[in-house]
């Protein structure tokens, strides 16, 4: 696990470096799938792949494959999270359930009063779906207590917002990094989340 984060960052360094690399915003989020796959968690391994071809389809400006891909790996992390809470028959305390819940049902609401109605009428369904799907893999990975797959899942959340802002509502200074920066710590967040909950 270590040897694959220490690549990891190496590779985000490399992403802001000044080095035009063609797609080399996706090699990051891709080493995190092949130490998932190294580690067998092949669902794990298949969210990150779906995240890094999104990350690919971006940089070639490819919006709604973008979304598409990163619309299957969201369905991938719940799955994988679903499966954990499970595996390990795991008690979600009513207090977190309902904090959990309160704070997707505020994001969604957020999302679909101000975001959404501003998305062209060809988009807003795929945006409306997936404004579900990426808050139902916060709550799935909320409820289940650890801080690092919290801390990822809304690191996770707050990028795509900021994108999303970005695009379709207003533009947002300094986008680049708002969305980049807590995208990239969101995507290591719930890889060390997962496989710190798997070791222990």
């Amino acid at each position: 696990m270590k040897v694959t984060v220490v690549v990891f960052l190496g590779l985000v360094a490399f992403y802001f470096a000044p080095v035009g690399v063609p797609h080399k915003i996706a090699f990051p989020v891709a080493v995190l799938a092949v130490g998932s796959l190294w580690l067998r968690q092949p669902l794990l391994a298949l969210a990150f792949l779906l995240s890094a071809l999104g990350d690919l389809a971006g940089s070639c400006h490819n919006f709604i494959f973008q979304m598409g891909a990163f619309a299957v790996a969201h369905v991938a992390f719940v799955v994988c999270f679903a499966c954990e809470l499970l595996k390990k028959q795991a008690r979600v305390s009513s207090g977190r359930l309902v904090g959990v819940s309160v704070l997707c049902s505020l994001l969604c609401t957020v999302a679909f009063v101000f975001v959404v109605p501003e998305v062209s009428s060809g988009l807003v369904w795929g945006v409306g779906v997936y404004v579900v799907l990426i808050l139902t893999m916060l709550w799935t990975a909320a409820v289940q207590g650890n801080v690092w797959l919290t801390l990822g899942a809304l690191l996770f959340v707050f990028s795509d917002f900021v994108l999303a802002w970005n695009k379709f509502v207003s533009p947002v200074r300094q986008a680049w990094l708002l969305i980049m920066i807590p995208y990239y710590a969101a995507q290591l967040f719930l890889f060390v989340g997962f496989m710190r909950k798997r070791i222990v």
